[in-house]
């Protein structure tokens, strides 16, 4: 974590909000310690608890949804108050990001740090009966890959597919930890991992996608892909077609379910689609 770009960000937000802000956190990898030094954090996501959010100003909250380029990073603004995370009415009122990742992510300080203001963590519900979304965890991992194969196959944007590869696979993995342990509450990519492989020890007759997840992390270390990434992204996508096929997931999605799914998914998951339709007839063989 940079300190002067993030108190240049800081002063930014206390310029734009003032006496409106409670407190900002930050989360994601930019923030997580236990990561390489040579890891590639390109984005920086906060979660500001605003006291009201009609003061926020109708051009800040119209773009509340965009990233802001400060110092060469792109940040994400998540504005919420504390009455979000104590309603899930409200909370999706004004966000559209997962209820359940958001207060994971704000509750437990290992997955966030407090940046400024007053720590809320004590006014927020706790998490131990937490009910998690299956549904939309999946689909926010597949809206990524979604995205990698437009960049890959269509924008021949290769760095960026290899960006939003590695989103949709760490997305994935926090999926796999949560469902299959019902008691994990991490969103750290380090303790991820360790709970993949320890599921895989466990489970042997299940690939919880462990080659994927090591691909990803090599090349957030590294910025590099081991060997032919198109092999990978398209390997990573007939990986997770079998696994909704067969039933290995919260629920099965046959061929005309899954189809179902993906269109009706973020307005539409085209790219997948289009995937899905050429392996109709293996799919549903």
């Amino acid at each position: 974590m940079n300190e002067f770009i993030i108190a240049k960000i800081i002063e930014d937000v206390k310029s734009r909000f003032s006496d409106n802000i409670v407190a900002i956190y930050g989360i994601g990898s930019y923030f997580d310690d236990s990561l390489s030094s040579t890891w590639l954090t390109n984005d920086i996501d906060l979660i500001i608890i605003v006291k009201d959010m009609y003061q926020i100003p109708k051009k800040e909250w119209n773009m509340r949804y965009l990233t802001k380029k400060i110092e060469g990073k792109d940040v994400f603004f998540g504005f919420y108050t504390i009455e979000s995370f104590q309603d899930t009415q409200i909370f999706y009122k004004n966000s559209i990001a997962n209820y359940e990742w958001s207060l994971l992510e704000l509750k437990h300080p290992e997955n966030s740090k407090l940046l400024y203001g007053h720590d809320i963590r004590n006014d927020i519900p706790e998490t131990y009966f937490l009910e998690f979304n299956y549904d939309d965890l999946l689909a926010r991992a597949l809206y990524h890959l979604d995205k990698s194969v437009k960049c890959f196959s269509k924008l021949k944007n290769y760095s960026k597919a290899q960006i939003e590869f590695t989103k949709a696979v760490f997305k994935f993995s926090f999926y796999i930890c949560v469902y299959r342990d019902k008691t994990f509450r991490s969103t750290s990519i380090s303790t991820i991992r360790s709970k993949i492989i320890e599921l895989g020890n466990t489970n042997e007759n299940i690939d919880f996608g462990y080659q994927f997840l090591e691909e990803a992390i090599y090349f957030r270390s590294t910025n590099k892909i081991r060997g032919n990434f198109n092999k990978v992204l398209f390997g990573y996508i007939e990986y997770l077609f079998n696994l909704l096929g067969t039933g290995k997931l919260h629920r099965i999605m046959k061929y005309h379910e899954l189809t179902k799914f993906l269109k009706n998914t973020f307005n539409g998951l085209t790219n997948l689609l289009a995937i899905l339709e050429r392996a109709k007839e293996r799919y549903t063989s």
